[in-house]
C-alpha cells in the first residue's frame, strides 16, 4: 500500500446521504446570501460585521474588557482577547467559554456570531472569552492555532483575575474555528497544560475522507 493511501479499512466507508427533498428549496435559496471564498475581500467585510458594541447592546447585563496578551513564540504579535462577563455575578468564580470564531480561517473576528453562543448559555452565568487569531492566507497555519493556544494558556493563568473556574472552561469552535479548538486542546494535552473541561464544536470543518 502506498504511503499516501489511507488504510483499506477506511476506504469506501464514508456515507454521503442526499438532502431530504424538503430541504432543497432552502439550500438553493441560501446559495447567494453571502460572498464565496473566491471573493475574500467582500467575505471579510460580511463576516467581520460584528462588534463589542453590538453585543453589549443585545446583552446589557454583560461587561466587556479587552486584553492584549503575548503571542506563543518570540516575535509573534500580541493577541487581542475580549472578555464578556456578568455585571453582577452571584459567584466569584464562574464557568467560561473560550471561543474560537468561524469564518473558514480566512475571515471573521472575535465578535463573529458570539451573540449566538451567548444566547446558548442564557440561563447559565458564564464568562465569554473570545480570541482574535491571525487569518490565512496572509498567516498560514499554524499561526491561528498558536494564537488560540496562547490565548487559552493566558486565560487559564489569569483565571482568578478573570473570575473563572479553570476546571470549568469549555473550548468552543464554530466552522473553521472547530479544528483550531481541537488543536489547541490537543496542545494542552501534549504539553501537560491545564486541560479544558469540555469541547464544543459547532459544524466544524473536518476531514471525513479517511485520509490521515
Amino acid at each position: 500500500m502506498s504511503q499516501n493511501q489511507p488504510p483499506t479499512h477506511f476506504q469506501n466507508e464514508i456515507l454521503r446521504p442526499p438532502y431530504d427533498p424538503l430541504l432543497i428549496p432552502a439550500v438553493e435559496a441560501s446559495k447567494n446570501t453571502m460572498p464565496g471564498i473566491q471573493d475574500l475581500e467582500n467575505l471579510r467585510l460580511f463576516a467581520g460585521n460584528f462588534s463589542a458594541a453590538k453585543i453589549l447592546e443585545d446583552y446589557p447585563s454583560l461587561d466587556h474588557v479587552e486584553y492584549s496578551v503575548p503571542g506563543l513564540n518570540d516575535g509573534d504579535a500580541e493577541i487581542k482577547i475580549s472578555v464578556f462577563k456578568p455585571k453582577s455575578p452571584t459567584s466569584a468564580m464562574l464557568p467560561a467559554l473560550y471561543n474560537i470564531h468561524g469564518g473558514g480561517q480566512v475571515a471573521g473576528n472575535r465578535f463573529s456570531a458570539l451573540g449566538v453562543l451567548i444566547e446558548y448559555f442564557n440561563d447559565i452565568e458564564t464568562v465569554f472569552i473570545s480570541v482574535e487569531y491571525r487569518l490565512a492566507p496572509e498567516h498560514p497555519a499554524p499561526a491561528a492555532l498558536h494564537d488560540a493556544y496562547a490565548g487559552l494558556l493566558w486565560a487559564t493563568k489569569h483565571s482568578v483575575e478573570l473570575g473563572i473556574d479553570c476546571t470549568k472552561i469549555i473550548v468552543g469552535g464554530a466552522s473553521g474555528g472547530g479544528p483550531i479548538a481541537v488543536g489547541a486542546t490537543m496542545l494542552c494535552r501534549d504539553n501537560q497544560r491545564p486541560f479544558p473541561g469540555a469541547l464544543m464544536l459547532l459544524t466544524p470543518i473536518e476531514d471525513t475522507s479517511g485520509h490521515w
